[in-house]
């Protein structure tokens, strides 16, 4: 999700993670993953995608070149994120049977 500037901190990023998330839910999607190149440093950014529920499953350092804050080209990790959007005994029941992990 981007927000123009303008926008930020009003919670438009929110309500359109969690329709999109409704969508896949809609859709009968069991899970959605997401990377983010948001440089660590990005607490906004990170709480947005946390508070919609992802979960940190992974970090892929220095995958992708951004341009820093005096114009210099510099690496960042890849933050993966993953949401269950199963309901929570199916969650319950797959955490149990092991499964959660290989998803």
């Amino acid at each position: 999700v981007l927000v123009g500037r303008a926008h930020r901190r009003l919670g438009v990023g929110a309500l359109l993670g969690r329709a999109a998330m409704g969508e896949a839910r809609g859709a009968g999607f069991e899970g959605v993953a997401c990377g983010s190149h948001t440089h660590v440093a990005n607490v906004a950014a990170l709480q947005l995608v946390r508070g919609l529920g992802f979960k940190l499953v992974g970090v892929v350092p220095r995958a992708v070149y951004v341009t820093g804050k005096r114009g210099k080209q510099v690496t960042t990790d890849v933050l993966l994120f993953h949401m269950d959007l199963r309901p929570p005994r199916a969650q319950a029941q797959a955490r149990l049977s092991g499964e959660a992990g290989r998803r």
